[in-house]
């Protein structure tokens, strides 16, 4: 395997495999890392999921935003077409303050949408995930779904 570290590539490049990105890493060496995170689903594709980034084991994460709620911003537009049904977005963690995978919705149904999901600002060693529990139809775009996040050595 070859290391491309430090390595800038002019044009295009194609890999076979898997690119292990931040919000996949799992070797930490710092005691606090900031990840931006900012993934694509599809709101008209039931059961469609993607991981926004893991909090190791021995971490801990803290969503960046001031107080005690923090927001997970999930974005749509379209520029043709009508929305008939309306999509939900279903975001997933583990939080601190309680033990067990917590969720918090997001619903889409205009062309337009933008909306913040409030959600507990700590977060316990595991997956946080966006899912579609509610297919929409008339959807044209993918959903954006992003933040930042700290992940913290415990």
């Amino acid at each position: 395997m070859a290391d491309l570290k430090n390595t800038i590539v002019n044009g295009f490049l194609k890999v076979n495999g898997v690119i292990e990105s931040d919000t996949n890493k799992t070797n930490f060496t710092e005691d606090v890392y900031e990840i931006s995170y900012a993934k694509l689903i599809d709101p008209s594709v039931l059961d469609e999921e993607v991981e926004l980034f893991t909090v190791p084991d021995g971490y801990r994460a803290r969503i960046v935003e001031p107080g005690s709620f923090a927001y997970v911003a999930v974005t749509y537009s379209q520029t043709s077409g009508s929305i008939t049904t309306d999509s939900v977005i279903t975001l997933s963690g583990n939080i601190e303050a309680s033990p067990g995978v917590q969720t918090w919705t997001a619903t889409i149904g205009n062309t337009y949408f933008v909306t913040y999901v409030s959600t507990s600002p700590w977060l316990d060693e595991g997956v946080f995930s966006a899912k579609v529990t509610t297919a929409g139809v008339g959807f044209t775009d993918k959903a954006l779904v992003s933040g930042r996040v700290l992940i913290i050595k415990k």
